[in-house]
């Protein structure tokens, strides 16, 4: 699988409004299967510097070696060209 193949998608967490979920899938399964799981960051964080750098900053989370291993999976996804999706409700 490329990183053509994958879809990032960015939508609010259904659970509690103020957290945004970010997960990556493949394009071919719309069952959205995850391909690293997901991060959760919160909804100001993500306004107020953007989807990149905030998993920037995740990636350097050194007391979470796991959340930190997922943020450089989704960057590298997105690096590599993979679609990035965005729920309609966060984009403002």
């Amino acid at each position: 699988m490329t990183e053509n193949d994958i879809i990032v998608e960015v939508r609010d967490h259904r659970h509690d409004r103020n957290m945004v979920s970010i997960s990556a899938h493949d394009k071919e399964y719309e069952s959205k299967s995850n391909v690293d799981g997901y991060v959760l960051i919160p909804f100001e964080g993500y306004k107020s510097v953007g989807l990149v750098q905030c998993l920037t900053m995740g990636s350097r989370k050194v007391n979470n070696p796991y959340r930190s291993r997922k943020c450089k999976a989704l960057l590298e996804y997105i690096s590599s060209g993979a679609t990035i999706r965005i729920d309609g409700n966060l984009k403002e």
